[in-house]
């Protein structure tokens, strides 16, 4: 029997996957250890828990300065599958179940960065682990852990399991019960990242929920500034969009068609825009100026720039004046450079009056 087929029931319930390259596993995974790697230093030894198929363990060690990487997992055909796919000198892999004795099985017994993805909620006594990670992981080390979200995906009530079950999970996490258990085992979070459902943002509230930890006494998490919170709401729409059955009442009163028609409308405007400058540049500005002005501004401000150019040309000074000056009156939703030389072009045709 193959690797394959020996997973063939976890491969079907979608808890293992197993890629012969990085790039082939799929994007929520991917992203999680892409964050990881912002947080191991030079000579970091790093642990991996659970590691499945090593992909992500090949990752932290090809694309840091670690150490080593130590991978683990209670399942022979990953583990056979990390070794022939996922191995180099800074990786080693460990069979070992995770509610078991695990530590005493390991080659070192401190660790300055720990990862545990998509795997608390697939174990019974998740405090006696947490608790064992915190003893494993030096002084002011950091822990990165993530679990699905309890808000988004009831762990009672799955929509992707046709009984509503995920039989391979023991629960899910709201955000606040997983800062309660990592607080209860030594813990303090000090940032949050969350995917919705792909993308890794800031925040807490799309499908999955991804913790930094450490366990040195800190004041505080960082806190989400308002481009964070638009980033968010941002993916949390599109979250919704995808899966309108994740829907919650906030997301219910949001009008998802329209911003899809301005969206539509925006990306219009703007190739409408690469028009004109290609038609400027054959040297045709009468129908370029023709595309240029309709171009709705409120979504386009750029084609003022374009108007006030081929009006200057045409010696239309008073109309090049009006456009340049409309390009100064959007400058902050401008970049600086078409602002810069709108004044410039300004200044140039009040001399010529």
């Amino acid at each position: 029997m193959g690797i394959l087929e020996g997973n063939y029931k976890e491969l079907q319930g979608g808890e293992r996957i197993y890629p012969k390259f990085f790039n082939e596993a799929s994007h929520d995974h991917k992203e999680r250890y892409q964050l990881a790697i912002n947080y191991i230093k030079s000579g970091d030894r790093v642990l991996d828990a659970a590691s499945g198929a090593g992909y992500g363990s090949y990752y932290m060690a090809a694309n840091s300065g670690c150490e080593l990487v130590v991978g683990l997992d209670v399942n022979d055909h990953a583990l056979d599958w990390a070794k022939t796919y996922f191995s180099t000198p800074k990786n080693q892999y460990i069979n070992v179940d995770l509610l078991g004795d695990f530590d005493t099985k390991l080659p070192i017994k401190e660790f300055d960065v720990i990862t545990c993805f998509e795997t608390i909620e697939h174990l019974s006594e998740d405090g006696n682990f947490l608790k064992k990670i915190n003893s494993l992981l030096k002084p002011g080390g950091i822990l990165l852990i993530s679990s699905p979200n309890e808000d988004v995906i009831p762990c009672d009530q799955n929509p992707f399991y046709k009984d509503g079950k995920n039989p391979h999970h023991y629960r899910h996490y709201t955000p606040q019960q997983l800062k309660n258990a990592l607080s209860e085992s030594g813990f303090s979070v000090v940032d949050n990242f969350t995917q919705c459902p792909n993308n890794m943002v800031r925040g807490e509230n799309g499908f999955v929920i991804v913790y930094v930890c450490t366990n040195a006494q800190v004041e505080g998490q960082n806190q989400m500034d308002s481009v964070d919170k638009g980033i968010e709401k941002l993916n949390l729409l599109k979250m919704r969009k995808l899966f309108p059955f994740l829907s919650t009442k906030a997301s219910n009163s949001t009008d998802l068609t329209r911003i899809d028609e301005r969206i539509n409308e925006i990306i219009l405007s703007y190739e409408q825009l690469m028009t004109a400058f290609n038609i400027i540049d054959e040297g045709n500005l009468d129908e370029s100026l023709t595309i240029l002005e309709s171009i709705d501004k409120s979504l386009c401000p750029e084609s003022y720039f374009w108007i006030g150019l081929i009006s200057q040309t045409n010696r239309d000074y008073f109309h090049a004046i009006e456009m340049y000056s409309k390009v100064l009156d959007n400058k902050n939703r401008l970049s600086h450079i078409v602002v810069k030389f709108a004044k410039e072009q300004l200044d140039k045709t009040l001399k010529l009056i």
